[in-house]
């Protein structure tokens, strides 16, 4: 608000990229790297020749840096699963749309980053280095004591864990969206 001088500004994407950074940091765990509104307040540190409209009723136009890969897939996908609920058809739709390059990039983009973050959650189990850091060390430490207790290796990279995880992520996503 200081930065704008009374103009206004959308702050809709910035309410919204905050959520997805709090969303992430309880997922997989506070990490400064995957932490977006940290990288977008840092930007606003150096504007000091922002373009400030003579009419007051223009609004302030603010330099956003570049989402992260992982976010612009979580609102691709999250958009995508929109798009499937109120189609008259779904799974049709659901179909056609994974068939779409730029639904297959997401899903990779989230993949590859679920598979780095399940690597980390993995060896800080292994190390005992976790204590609560995030829902995804709590789900597999859950899973640690269910296959001690059924005496057998424990499963972290099941499909089941990585389906909890996404339908996590995706129903704040659509709560905060809706």
């Amino acid at each position: 608000m200081e930065l704008a001088q009374g103009h206004p500004f959308n702050a809709t994407d910035d309410l919204y990229d905050t959520v997805l950074d709090f969303i992430f940091a309880v997922t997989f765990g506070d990490n400064p790297e995957t932490r977006y509104t940290l990288a977008k307040c840092d930007s606003f540190s150096g504007l000091k020749n922002l373009l400030i409209p003579a009419d007051m009723e223009k609004p302030v136009q603010f330099y956003s840096p570049p989402r992260l890969p992982m976010f612009d897939a979580a609102v691709t996908l999250t958009h995508s699963v929109e798009k499937t609920v109120t189609s008259p058809f779904p799974l049709l739709h659901h179909w056609i749309l994974r068939q779409l390059p730029y639904l297959r990039r997401a899903i990779a983009t989230k993949e590859e980053f679920f598979s780095a973050e399940l690597d980390k959650a993995i060896d800080r189990i292994s190390d005992n280095e976790s204590s609560g850091r995030s829902a995804l060390d709590e789900i597999l430490k859950r899973e640690q004591m269910l296959a001690l207790k059924e005496d057998r290796a424990p499963g972290y990279k099941s499909r089941g864990i990585v389906d909890e995880v996404n339908r996590d992520i995706n129903t704040c996503m659509l709560h905060h969206y809706a």
